[in-house]
């Protein structure tokens, strides 16, 4: 999904998933696949269209026999949910990949994902190994937040941080290796997810609820309740992802919104 995303990060997103998918097809794990582009900006432009149709032609390439793509343009921006859910509505695909236009995954990604999924009948939805840009470490299996930690993540200094290291490290689950298996994940952040299909359809997708944040703790939370979610080494992205206390005060609002909904909804943990 986008909404008004940075442009270099956009192709350099879709130009690596159509090189894995690519990847994927020569070696016979997918047979064919479908990339959606949904553009949540309904203030955009005609000609904001025609270069957004322009970047994704050109790192995705024309439709084929084997990879096809549409870019899905939403009357209004009813949230991050709501986009990726308008786009699979009635898909009836055997894996389902939601993804973020600033993530970059490595050639074997999508080979090395399916290929794990096909082989565990009881794992429902994998995510990915993750480093930024300049190889900083991000671990997006979480344990369960409590209100405490996640104001200190957020919004503290560093100094602050400091004081509550171990609370923080806890959260990320630093005990494991950044790039070792987990099979017990149950919060996942959603940068990147890959879902057999059938356990996309069977949570229902999204709770279009959450406008953005917490969406993704909340959907991977429900896939814990049914199916395995696991961290698979071999399923590689780099990250450009940000935080919301550096986005200004809109992003803080639907922050402390969104983490309001998730608490209400799965329970409430003060510390």
């Amino acid at each position: 999904m986008v909404y008004r995303s940075d442009l270099d990060w956009l192709a350099r997103t879709l130009t690596s998933l159509a090189a894995s998918i690519s990847k994927a097809i020569a070696q016979g794990v997918v047979g064919v696949a479908h990339i959606s582009i949904i553009d949540n900006d309904a203030a955009a432009t005609a000609e904001d269209g025609r270069q957004l149709a322009k970047l994704v032609d050109a790192a995705v390439g024309k439709d084929t026999e084997k990879i096809t793509h549409t870019i899905l343009r939403q009357a209004s921006n009813r949230g991050y949910g709501a986009g990726n859910n308008a786009a699979l509505r009635n898909s009836s695909a055997d894996y389902v990949l939601i993804q973020n236009p600033d993530v970059q995954m490595t050639v074997d990604s999508i080979t090395n994902a399916i290929t794990y999924l096909a082989s565990q009948p009881t794992c429902g939805m994998i995510t990915p190994v993750a480093t930024s840009l300049d190889g900083q470490v991000q671990y997006l299996v979480k344990a369960y937040p409590d209100i405490t930690t996640l104001l200190a993540r957020g919004f503290a200094p560093k100094w602050l941080k400091t004081l509550v290291n171990k609370r923080l490290s806890n959260y990320d689950r630093t005990d494991i290796a950044y790039n070792a298996a987990i099979l017990d994940a149950v919060i996942v952040s959603g940068c990147c997810m890959l879902f057999r299909g059938e356990v996309w359809r069977r949570v229902g997708g999204f709770d279009e609820k959450f406008f953005l944040y917490f969406e993704d703790f909340d959907l991977s939370k429900r896939v814990a309740e049914t199916s395995q979610i696991h961290r698979l080494p071999t399923f590689q992205i780099i990250h450009g992802g940000g935080n919301a206390s550096n986005k200004g005060l809109k992003h803080i609002s639907l922050f402390v919104q969104s983490a309001w909904r998730f608490f209400h909804k799965h329970g409430w943990r003060l510390r």
